[in-house]
């Protein structure tokens, strides 16, 4: 089989040197390992989540613990009821996120 085709990948040090010591492990290249890991690798479908849905939800609970976080950055002024508003939020959201998944996972096993 003739390597015609060029993949581009940009890693920290540390995982340049991650990638260094399993491919060296088995004692291949660091391409061998990369080819390897791909041919050997199981492909999952994308779950077909609304995300859009989520992200309009998630993003004004996030503001709010966005701006939390920065008043007590800069203005050392704790709102812990505002976090706990938002904690609670997210804990609302967190079972619609996993039902939605698991719907997904029966979908793609069928």
């Amino acid at each position: 089989m003739k390597l015609t085709k060029t993949l581009y990948c940009y890693l920290d040090d540390e995982e340049l040197k991650e990638l260094d010591t399993d491919a060296s492990s088995l004692r291949l290249t660091r391409s061998e390992f990369v080819r390897k890991q791909i041919r050997e690798s199981e492909m999952m479908p994308t779950p077909k989540i609304n995300y859009t849905s989520f992200i309009q939800t998630l993003n004004p609970i996030l503001d709010r613990v966005e701006s939390v976080a920065d008043r007590l950055c800069h203005k050392v002024v704790f709102d812990v009821p505002v976090l706990w508003e938002a904690l609670s939020d997210i804990q609302e959201l967190i079972p619609k996120i996993e039902k939605e998944m698991k719907q997904c996972e029966q979908e793609t096993t069928e």
